[in-house]
């Protein structure tokens, strides 16, 4: 097998292009061994094996059994679907905010309703319910703190019961 090409392609520190992964999918198939494929590529085996979990796929054969293995088309979809949402604008802007104080200090209403307006008014930057009550919690969204939230504040705390063994006597 020669391999003195890819040996010379990966520096420390960089990540596995394409063709790198189609290499990988390749000599990973072949059986050959996880610490010979990180000499291979001159990376800690750590990394390859981080790399065979994030293209795991799980296929099946003619007669219904399932296997998994390493596919680095999957690796490769993965990677460019990480890629297209890191671009995405961050929704925690202060018009979003100022939107969400209005709702829950002037008009009284939870997360959850807030959350089916902003999908019925199609706003332009929807956020959940839960991420109302993270950033409320964290104390992001102004003028608002949970005493705010009025169905927050009638929830009962939960209380652990103290279980008593029986005894048999």
């Amino acid at each position: 097998m020669n391999t003195e090409h890819h040996s010379k392609t990966i520096r420390k520190g960089k990540h596995f292009n394409k063709n790198d992964k189609l290499f990988l999918e390749s000599i990973y198939n072949n059986r050959v061994d996880i610490p010979k494929i990180a000499a291979v590529f001159d990376v800690h085996v750590s990394t390859i094996y981080r790399e065979l979990k994030h293209g795991k796929a799980t296929h099946f054969r003619s007669d219904l059994t399932e296997y998994t293995t390493y596919s680095a088309e999957r690796s490769i979809t993965l990677k460019n679907c990480k890629l297209a949402a890191k671009d995405m604008p961050s929704k925690q802007n202060n018009a979003v905010l100022i939107y969400i104080a209005d709702k829950i200090i002037n008009e009284y209403k939870s997360p959850d309703v807030i959350h089916s307006d902003m999908v019925k008014e199609n706003y332009k930057y929807t956020v959940t319910a839960k991420t109302i009550y993270n950033w409320v919690d964290q104390g992001i969204v102004p003028g608002v703190t949970n005493s705010n939230l009025w169905e927050k504040t009638k929830r009962k705390a939960k209380s652990e019961y103290n279980k008593i063994a029986k005894t048999s006597v």
